[in-house]
């Protein structure tokens, strides 16, 4: 039996509720002011962002297809700025009020990355949470005891069978989340939530 996270039913709830919002501001949930948290993800194939109430709840999502990093390390930081800048016009526009904005970084990336994804907070206003590893982030919805987190991109994952390819590499089964490029943006959010909320 493949280890069961404690956070599994939030992981299946969480990202299906979070696939309905993405990308569709209509169906947002209505925004009363601040009380919000941000997660962005810059990742290699796509750039996502997640609003979560103080709950938890996934209430407005963005994404769309980028080139902004390269081998997990942000190449184009114009870009990256202007992609955060209109996610957060049409957050803005829908009454989202942040108090806080998280995002993170591949394993490995601290030293050339961390400091210009949190820049890319700050530049546009935003008062960044402590940055996580990207594997540590998702396990913030995860949850995963007895486990272990691979983490090669959401783009990757569905490309590779990575549930196959684990399971043959440790022996024993493995488990791909439904929508792996959302997994590190909701813990991402979920970051800015708890360091918050501290």
């Amino acid at each position: 039996m493949a280890p069961v996270g404690k956070n599994e039913i939030f992981t299946q709830a969480g990202t299906a509720e979070l696939v309905a919002l993405l990308n569709r501001p209509r169906s947002w949930r209505p925004a009363g002011g601040a009380g919000f948290f941000l997660g962005v993800d810059l990742g290699t194939a796509y750039a996502v962002s997640v609003v979560i109430d103080g709950a938890g709840e996934p209430a407005a999502g963005l994404a769309e297809t980028a080139r902004l990093a390269r081998e997990g390390l942000i190449v184009d930081f114009v870009g990256a700025r202007e992609l955060v800048r209109r996610h957060l016009e049409q957050y803005r526009e829908a009454g989202y009020r942040f108090q806080q904005a998280a995002t993170s970084y591949p394993p490995g990336t601290e030293e050339a990355n961390a400091r210009a994804v949190a820049n890319i907070l700050m530049g546009e206003g935003l008062a960044p949470a402590p940055l996580a590893d990207e594997p540590s982030a998702a396990n913030l919805v995860l949850g995963l005891e007895n486990g272990v987190i691979v983490d090669v991109g959401g783009g990757t994952s569905r490309v590779l069978g990575l549930d196959r390819v684990v399971e043959e590499a440790v022996g024993a089964p493995a488990r791909v989340a439904a929508h792996p490029e959302l997994v590190t943006p909701l813990g991402v959010a979920l970051s800015a939530l708890v360091s918050g909320s501290a």
